[in-house]
């Protein structure tokens, strides 16, 4: 707009407002007229009254001074509504009710034996497990804490089920079953090793037990079946002379299956006690069992129709034949009369068989076997040291469907993990990982330093069950090749991208879908997508639908997220990698907070507005930024008094009130109340406080998390700290404790407002401060003069806040000057103390700026006084233009 003055010169306005976020660059850069070419503490406030204008971001207050460093704040949640914080600081972890986060009561130790060193931690289910120093630490959702191996276990999958593969090995344990569902006891019967063995027909696959080898003594096992090169044969005969003088010998089992057994079969088998036959035998031939002179006891079975004859000759122990069926039934047997000397009992109780269980994989041990649930005695058998399966007594004959799990543990050698690069032991593979993340229901683990390139995933148990401790021996991918780590993963939709660091920077990111097919053994993800030539640092995060992470140029984006288009890089802080590009980013975290990303650089904060984008140059889109400045807690320090107006007794006023105080503080009680004093040449002054503190030791924040409308900070030394955005409509405690406050007609009249002495940081003022870009106001080539008392500012009314403008100009190159004595200007000098924080006004205040022959122009407004926040809506001045910028000859 321009206009034509009183002199006929005409006058130009130039305003700012609708200011959009900072526009960081290098002295020179063309910077827009709506951004910021400098910003300090400031941001939009789209939950107060007026998101629209750039103003004073609130302080922050302490919750807690823990023991040591804050390493993760990660929240937790139980049920509905109801969140906790767990912080790991120090050695020690930290649970803390956010809902009663300023309560002494609200933080609980929960852990004394943390490792003192950053984890890598994931939420499944409502508990976080922490990975760090060779061990899995849980907190559950009640609080409680455990860890893998006290008390809690990772899961020990079934191997193999009827002896078909089943699920995967564990990594995370050298625990493992095998589990059995048998209808018949004789699929699995037991044989002895050295039994030996003749094909009788090899179209029927079946063979009889021909003899036995030297050596074997004890209790001898028949089987069902057995193996003969490699085929799978039943045995249905003992032969003729099979355990001829076999003195070793002490007791026989024959399995269910065998059907005859033949002539002098166990001829002078003298230490046999006790003989178990099978209800499959139908044919017992002549002198079977002659001169077994020690059998005590034989087992018939229900089939049996043929006893031979001289069958106990020199069986002069024998006093007991059991049979499973009537006396009429044992008559109906041909030879029966062979027996007529023995005592029979006709029962069934009796009848036994063994098994022969085949372990999964050779076991270093087994620590239980369960029938139906119920724990079983059992004897192993081993082989090269290892044991190869296990032996459960059993009944022969069942009527119902019997289920056996074995328990047993790997040798420590064999849980050795090859992926090509390195070898090292399932649970150190794990456990190495440095970054996490959750995808497809899964979690997927990366990052470990001995295996750089491989990326672990979680598997499903068989039953459907999700099981963030379930780490199958096959469940992982390879991604690149070389030392070079993997720094982030991040879940994009339906893709999971894996950020591969490289030199100087650069490296790659691999993309992997989830294949269809079988869910469980195992569900694979292939690649399906490769960009090279960029890499994270470290963070990576979903930012409102916006996959985002931090490499060397910054902050940048994944701008498609769809599988079948392609995915374009781009960069969404443009604004502020002037600054940005100069932080340790390799330590940057991030997190969102109320529509905002942080970004935390130790104790310099980037806020990305996700309400306000554009489209850059460069074709992407980009948030408008803001930064913070100084973020993080303070330990010592000292109360700062003023001098102060009140004169009682003895005590006077100073002649400049205000002025801080340096010396000795003394008080003293007049009339019921505490006067505060200082003593200077004799004299005392009255003093006051405002709660201001000085001095002490600063310690950065390193990291922050987000909770809806919260936002946590964490420090090197272990404060934990809240912003103080959540105290809208709540009144300082000595406001809170006078006698006549009304809590409800204070929060009536405040409403969304932050009382401004929750602007400061433990007690410490903030600096807050804008600049607007050097202005030309598009006339480059000539010089301007400023309209003598034009420059105005409309400012958000703010009680006691100080608002202090510097103007500097071009006509000495890109010196800053100022047209006020000092540099400064407030709102107390130019009468504005009327000003309170209940209104919701705004004033225009005119400030006496009468710059001359400026080629460019640049506004600075700033508050640094305690407990001073500012509000900005637009700046606006009117000018002239003089001429042409006049050179020298």
């Amino acid at each position: 707009m321009r206009i034509r003055s009183g002199n006929g010169a005409t006058q130009y306005t130039r305003a700012y407002s609708d200011f959009r976020g900072v526009e960081l660059a290098g002295e020179g850069a063309k910077i827009s007229k709506n951004r910021l070419a400098y910003s300090e503490n400031l941001y939009r406030d789209y939950d107060g009254e007026d998101g629209s204008i750039i103003e004073s971001i609130p302080g922050c207050r302490r919750l807690a001074t823990l023991g040591g460093q804050i390493y993760s704040i990660i929240l937790q949640r139980v049920g509905e509504g109801e969140e906790y914080l767990i912080i790991h600081a120090g050695d020690r972890l930290y649970r803390m009710s956010i809902a009663e986060r300023d309560s002494a009561d609200a933080l609980s130790v929960i852990d004394t034996d943390m490792p003192d060193r950053k984890c890598t931690h994931f939420t499944h289910s409502g508990s976080i497990y922490l990975l760090c120093d060779g061990e899995i630490t849980v907190v559950d959702p009640s609080g409680e804490v455990s860890r893998i191996g006290e008390g809690r276990e990772a899961y020990s999958p079934i191997l193999s089920l009827n002896g078909e593969a089943y699920e995967q090995r564990n990594l995370l344990t050298r625990r493992f079953r095998t589990k059995y569902t048998l209808l018949r006891p004789n699929d699995y019967s037991y044989g002895t090793p050295g039994l030996r063995y003749k094909i009788l027909d090899r179209e029927l696959m079946t063979c009889a037990v021909s003899g036995i080898e030297s050596g074997v003594s004890g209790e001898v096992y028949i089987p069902a079946y057995t193996s003969i090169f490699g085929e799978r044969y039943r045995v249905t005969e003992i032969a003729e002379r099979a355990f001829y003088f076999a003195t070793a010998l002490t007791a026989v089992y024959v399995s269910e299956g065998v059907e005859k057994i033949g002539t002098q079969a166990f001829y002078y088998c003298n230490h046999i006690e006790v003989i178990h036959l099978p209800n499959t035998l139908s044919r017992i031939c002549d002198a079977a069992f002659d001169n077994c002179q020690a059998m005590e006891s034989l087992y018939l079975g229900s089939g049996l129709l043929h006893i031979g004859g001289s069958m106990f000759v020199g069986c002069k122990a024998l006093y007991r034949i059991y049979y499973p069926g009537t006396a009429e039934q044992f008559r109906l047997i041909e030879g029966y009369e062979e027996c007529d000397e023995v005592t029979k009992v006709y029962s069934s109780d009796y009848v036994k068989a063994m098994l022969m269980l085949p372990l999964a994989e050779s076991a270093e041990s087994v620590s239980s076997v369960r029938e139906d649930g119920k724990l079983r005695a059992f004897s192993t058998l081993s082989s090269g040291g290892l044991i190869s399966a296990v032996c459960v007594e059993t009944d022969t004959t069942w009527e119902r469907a019997a289920s056996f799990e074995i328990s047993a543990t790997l040798p420590e050698k064999t849980e050795s993990f090859n992926t090509g690069a390195a070898v090292c032991d399932g649970y150190s593979a794990i456990l190495g990982c440095t970054v996490s993340e959750v995808f497809d229901n899964r979690v997927f683990l990366s990052g470990n330093p001995a295996l750089p390139n491989t990326v672990f995933y979680s598997a499903p148990e068989r039953s459907g069950a999700e099981n963030p401790l379930y780490f199958g021996a096959f469940s992982y991918f390879n991604d690149g090749a070389g030392g070079y780590p993997v720094r982030a993963l991040l879940s994009v939709n339906d893709s999971l991208a894996v950020f591969k660091a490289g030199d100087d920077g650069s490296g790659s990111i691999f993309y992997h879908t989830p294949a269809t097919g079988d869910d469980y053994m195992p569900r694979v993800y292939p690649r399906s997508y490769v960009h090279s030539g960029i890499g994270a640092l470290g963070a990576a995060l979903t930012f409102m639908d916006d996959p985002v992470f931090i490499c060397r140029g910054g902050v940048y984006a994944l701008d498609k997220k769809r599988i079948d288009y392609d995915r374009n890089i781009v960069c969404r802080s443009h604004n502020v990698n002037f600054d940005l590009q100069k932080e340790h980013l390799e330590d940057a975290v991030m997190t969102e907070w109320c529509g905002y990303l942080v970004v935390v650089c130790n104790g310099t904060v980037y806020l990305a507005d996700s309400r306000s984008t554009f489209s850059h140059t460069s074709g992407g889109t980009e948030y408008e930024w803001f930064v913070l400045k100084d973020i993080g807690g303070w330990q010592g320090g000292d109360t700062l008094y003023r001098y102060d107006t009140l004169e009682v007794g003895d005590v006077r006023a100073h002649n400049s009130p205000g002025e801080a105080y340096t010396g000795t503080v003394y008080s003293e009680e007049v009339d019921g109340e505490l006067i505060r004093y200082g003593e200077t040449d004799g004299t005392k002054y009255s003093l006051y406080t405002d709660g201001e503190i000085v001095g002490g030791e600063f310690s950065p924040a390193t990291l922050a998390l987000g909770v809806d409308r919260l936002l946590f900070f964490g420090t090197g030394r272990g404060d934990l700290l809240i912003l103080n955005n959540d105290r809208r409509g709540v009144a300082p405690d000595e406001l809170a404790a006078s006698e006549d406050f009304d809590a409800d007609e204070y929060k009536a009249a405040m409403g969304m407002r932050i009382h401004p002495s929750f602007y400061s940081r433990e007690g410490r003022r903030v600096r807050y401060a804008m600049k607007t870009a050097y202005d030309s106001c598009d006339i480059p080539h000539l010089t301007k003069s400023t309209v003598k008392g034009s420059l105005v500012i409309r400012c958000k009314s703010c009680s006691g806040a100080m608002l202090h403008c510097e103007v500097g100009t071009g006509a000495s190159g890109y010196t800053e000057v100022t047209s006020f004595p000092g540099g400064r200007i407030s709102f107390d000098e130019m009468d504005l103390g009327s000003l309170a924080l209940t209104t919701a006004d705004y004033h225009t205040i005119p400030i006496g700026e009468k710059e001359k022959r400026w080629v460019e122009k640049q506004i600075t407004l700033y508050s640094d006084g305690y407990a001073s926040p500012i509000g900005i809506s637009a700046i606006a001045y009117r000018y002239t233009v003089n001429g042409r910028i006049k050179t020298d000859a």
